[in-house]
């Protein structure tokens, strides 16, 4: 007899993240069995080269997993694609490893998402590690942003909020994204529009995807009934010079993909203006700071200068138009 089909399939995508893998695959099988869907779910880990003993480990605790070994760290995107080609549910969980479902929160997503069609993806209330609130919706990126951005921050020394964390009830929105530590869609958008653009690394690939999703008529869901413990920078290497110019290459290609090129050319030259203006402050201020506050300031004049120099790059923005 053919196995049947199963209603979720559950994907987590492994990198260097050991002890904070097992612990959220442990939480999700109790999920799941709370929930009574041990026998209609399967789960999916995607390890993205670890040199830690994340894959033996994952083999000797939950040896009947679906786990996917890759020799190269091929980012969030390629992972979580190369298990939705494979997996047989009727939803995808996609869940960061760093993040640990509450308890019933799988089974209210999966409840929402059924009982409103038009949603193509769902997303639950994050939390951090001290239970307060976390960003959980943001605003897709655009020119006008990125401007309104650069003009506050240099004149006001503000920053335009592109984050919602206060949320309160149930929302249906297409001109705002849910963050991608845990996200619940239905299979039939995957096959409507298909995986993520595997350009994005690392960054901004789920508002491409959730975007797509937008423009060919689904919604994008968000309840407070459910929610999620994110730790946040499991498997990024925090706030470095290349992890900063990484966030804004993911910007500069959803602004280029969705904006084409003359919006991402203006959207540029907001970037270049305040490099330049950064630049001029930070080369200032390292003449007159006194040598032990000298740190952040040589950081802050070396990443402006990298970023500066980022701006005249077009070599990852070939064939933006493909995906």
């Amino acid at each position: 007899m053919d196995k049947k089909s199963p209603t979720l399939s559950v994907i987590i995508v492994s990198y260097n993240t050991c002890d904070m893998t097992l612990e959220c695959l442990q939480i999700i099988e109790q999920e799941l069995q709370r929930s009574g869907m041990t026998d209609s779910s399967e789960i999916w880990v995607v390890d993205n080269a670890s040199d830690d003993d994340s894959v033996a480990s994952i083999r000797k605790n939950f040896p009947n997993i679906n786990l996917v070994v890759n020799e190269v760290n091929k980012g969030f995107g390629v992972a979580n694609n190369q298990a939705m080609a494979q997996a047989g549910g009727d939803f995808f969980l996609l869940l960061n490893s760093d993040a640990f479902p509450k308890p019933g929160s799988l089974r209210i997503l999966i409840d929402y998402l059924v009982q409103h069609p038009l949603l193509g993806v769902i997303g639950p209330r994050l939390l951090n590690k001290d239970e307060s609130i976390q960003a959980s919706i943001r605003r897709f990126p655009s020119p006008e942003i990125v401007w309104k951005n650069f003009l506050l921050s240099t004149f006001l020394r503000r920053q335009l909020s592109i984050t919602v964390e206060s949320l309160h009830g149930n929302m249906n929105f297409s001109q705002n994204y849910v963050v991608g530590a845990c996200l619940l869609l239905r299979r039939a958008v995957y096959k409507d529009i298909g995986g993520f653009d595997e350009r994005f690394f690392f960054y901004y690939e789920e508002a491409d995807w959730q975007k797509r999703m937008c423009n060919k008529g689904w919604q994008v869901g968000f309840t407070d009934t459910s929610e999620v413990t994110h730790w946040g920078g499991g498997s990024g290497k925090g706030q470095d010079i290349q992890d900063i110019l990484n966030g804004y290459k993911g910007q500069d290609l959803f602004i280029a993909k969705h904006y084409g090129i003359v919006g991402m050319t203006f959207s540029r030259l907001a970037i270049i203006i305040e490099c330049l203006l950064q630049i001029l402050r930070w080369s200032v201020q390292l003449v007159l700071t006194r040598p032990s506050k000298k740190s952040y300031t040589r950081f802050a004049l070396q990443m402006h200068s990298a970023l500066l120099k980022q701006q005249f790059d077009f070599r990852y923005l070939f064939n933006v138009g493909k995906c």
